[in-house]
Formats: C-alpha cells, structure tokens, sequence
C-alpha cells in the first residue's frame, strides 16, 4: 500500500507548477530568513504572548529534532530514492536561496548515487517539525494559529511528491 500510495502522488499526480511548489514548500533555506524575521517580529512587538510562544516552540521543536533523530537510528528505514528509482524534483541553486522560485526545476530519477545521499527515512522530520509549529500556533492563537495545518499537510504531501519519504513516514 505505501508503495501503490507514493507512486501514484509522486509519478502520476504531477504537474510543472506543482514541482516548484513542492520543492520550494520542503526547502527550509529558502524560508529561513523569513522565519527569523517573524520569530524577531514576536519577540519585539508580540508581547508577552508572542515571546512565549517562539520559547514555547524553540524548545519543544529541539526536543522533537531529538525525538526524531532517535527514531530515525533506531529504525533505520530507507527513504524511497534509496531502494527504487522515484521521480525526484531538484531546485536549480541560487543566492539568495529565495531566486530559486523563478527558476525552472530539475527533474531526475533516483539512482545508485543517491543511495548514500541522505539519511534513514522514518519519521519525517520536516513533518514532525512542521506539526509541532501547528500544535504551538493552534495552542497560542487558536483559529489563526490553526490555519498552520494547512502547510504541515501541503508539507507532508511534498515530502511524498518528492520522493524524500513513503506515506507512512509522514503519517508516522
């Protein structure tokens, strides 16, 4: 079923602008720089609210990049582009990372030499990080926070369009 399941979202479900958004929606470099900027944004004008809430989720995503660092040596499972050739969707490097988004993706199937290339693939940790922001944002802010888990699942779904993860390592 994991199997039947990524090979349906990652070779048949697919479309040139969904291979940007996707690749761009599970590159962190690109959205880091805005991240700190609304994280600095909180911390200086969210009042009290605000500062707890970057504490509350630095602290709980270091225990969770923990947790999953754990999970993904005791498990030692292989992500898809390691045991079987996947449709993989590369973003062209710029500087800064951001330009990327108005270039046109690379598209490439997976082969030995990406065998070495990352490491174990349970659980995602993009999404684990990104349900945890949920988590906190829904906690803080209630309905605005909640509009969060729109992105967890855009970012879920990603990491099994892009073949970085099997469905189960996601809902996992």
């Amino acid at each position: 079923m994991d199997q039947a399941i990524l090979h349906l979202i990652n070779e048949r479900w697919t479309s040139p602008a969904l291979d940007l958004f996707m690749a761009a929606i599970s590159n962190i470099e690109i959205w880091r720089p805005f991240l700190i900027l609304a994280a600095l944004c909180l911390l200086i004008w969210g009042g009290f609210r605000g500062r707890a809430f970057v504490v509350c989720l630095l602290v709980c995503l270091a225990i969770t990049e923990l947790g999953t660092n754990v999970l993904k040596t005791a498990i030692g499972r292989h992500r898809p582009k390691q045991v079987q050739p996947v449709r993989m969707v590369e973003l062209q490097r710029t500087t800064p990372e951001f330009l990327t988004l108005i270039k046109k993706p690379t598209i490439r199937y997976a082969d030995q030499t990406d065998e070495n290339r990352s490491g174990p693939s349970f659980p995602s940790g993009h999404t684990t990080n990104n349900t945890v922001i949920a988590v906190c944002s829904t906690l803080f802010y209630r309905k605005r926070g909640a509009l969060y888990w729109i992105v967890t699942a855009a970012i879920g779904w990603s990491r099994i369009y892009l073949g970085a993860h099997w469905p189960s390592d996601v809902f996992g």
